[in-house]
């Protein structure tokens, strides 16, 4: 079972843990299934790499595993391209983070700061009878077919597509990606950087969501292609849970608190001195150098043993060329630590002119090698201060 928590804008490289967006029939016009998705306004981004649904002006449900890796410089909802930030995460107290994503309740919610006007709220699912329904998927992302799996960048393009709950339990819905000529007529699945977003069903007229994306079971290779199963956080039986959360407005998750304060980086200056301040700035100082070598001997020295269970060195340095040649050398703006284990730096990329949230996770056992690195797009700081 494939399981994610960062978000995968570069899969081999970054993640160990990635998640997933919208791929569709190869034998249908991608064009209806982009015509699909444009009715659902209710769907977010989340922290330029994950989904969510607004369900309260104020309140968007997501999954419990792209909540919990929203970093200090990702923390907001995309809606209609206007950005809410997010003041604060509630984690599903049954959920458990690197666990069984299938078997444990991978539902958070996101209270924003301040309401989204002109959208239309989704409802909560509260009946018994999944099994059978024919739910739309909605997501934006990494896209592809049933026969290449995956393919592209996260974009902005939002697609919807179609799918049969083949089977429910009490925590998960389930639903198989079925190959030509099975399958509804918009068959799909969700892909790479669509975690957390809607399964959603539409019922006299009310929109309702029965789950949000957890998992796909596809392995490395064979991520989100036919014949894979599709796991959705089933929404029915967490519902009490969401309505009590959202009325009482429960407090923040600590663990999704944990983050202290952004510390811009001055000039000349570098990352702190924790174990994981020296860790990034050693993956930056070789990805800055432009030089495949340097990448390869970070990885050799630094990356825990799970890193290489689904990769090659050769595939590893390729992914790495690849973002480099995209990105160029990064400046490193800023920095949040999680104690000394955890780090999340704010970069720019003058060649892309774009800005990314890097999030360092390493693994909590002496020699404390890096156990991911989570990438995803991230907003300018409000005035960015002359470099």
């Amino acid at each position: 079972m494939l399981t994610r928590l960062f978000f995968c804008c570069c899969i081999l490289l970054l993640s160990t843990l990635s998640t997933r967006a919208i791929v569709i029939r190869h034998d249908r016009d991608d064009a209806r299934y982009k015509a699909l998705g444009a009715g659902y306004s209710a769907v977010g981004q989340v922290g330029g790499g994950g989904e969510g649904v607004l369900i309260n002006p104020r309140w968007v449900l997501t999954a419990a595993h792209v909540a919990e890796s929203l970093g200090p410089f990702g923390r907001y909802v995309s809606f209609g391209g206007e950005r809410y930030e997010v003041e604060k995460v509630i984690l599903h107290p049954e959920w458990v983070a690197r666990g069984g994503l299938a078997s444990r309740r991978d539902v958070a919610l996101l209270k924003l700061g301040r309401p989204v006007g002109g959208i239309s709220p989704v409802l909560l699912y509260a009946k018994n009878d999944e099994a059978g329904k024919v739910v739309t998927f909605v997501g934006r992302g990494y896209t592809g077919t049933g026969v290449t799996g995956p393919l592209r960048e996260l974009g902005r393009d939002l697609r919807a597509a179609t799918n049969r709950v083949d089977e429910v339990n009490e925590t998960s819905i389930r639903m198989v990606f079925d190959a030509p000529p099975g399958g509804t007529d918009l068959e799909g699945i969700s892909g790479p950087g669509d975690s957390g977003g809607p399964a959603l069903l539409e019922v006299g007229g009310k929109l309702y969501t029965l789950g949000v994306s957890s998992t796909n079971s596809g392995g490395e290779g064979e991520h989100c292609k036919y014949g894979t199963t599709e796991t959705y956080a089933r929404v029915s039986t967490s519902r009490e849970w969401i309505e009590g959360a959202v009325a009482s407005d429960a407090p923040a998750t600590a663990s999704a608190a944990a983050w202290g304060p952004a510390v811009e980086v001055a000039k000349g200056k570098g990352l702190p001195e924790t174990t994981a301040g020296r860790v990034a700035a050693a993956y930056f100082a070789a990805f800055n150098s432009g030089l495949d070598d340097e990448v390869k001997k970070f990885n050799a020295l630094r990356r825990a043993e799970s890193f290489w269970k689904s990769r090659t060195p050769e595939q590893a340095a390729r992914a790495g060329r690849e973002l480099m040649d995209r990105l160029g050398p990064l400046e490193v703006y800023a920095y949040s630590g999680r104690g000394d284990l955890g780090l999340a730096a704010l970069t720019y990329s003058p060649r892309a002119k774009t800005w990314q949230s890097f999030m360092f996770e390493l693994e909590p056992a002496p020699p404390h090698k890096l156990a991911g690195i989570g990438m995803s797009p991230a907003a300018a700081p409000p005035a960015r201060t002359a470099r």
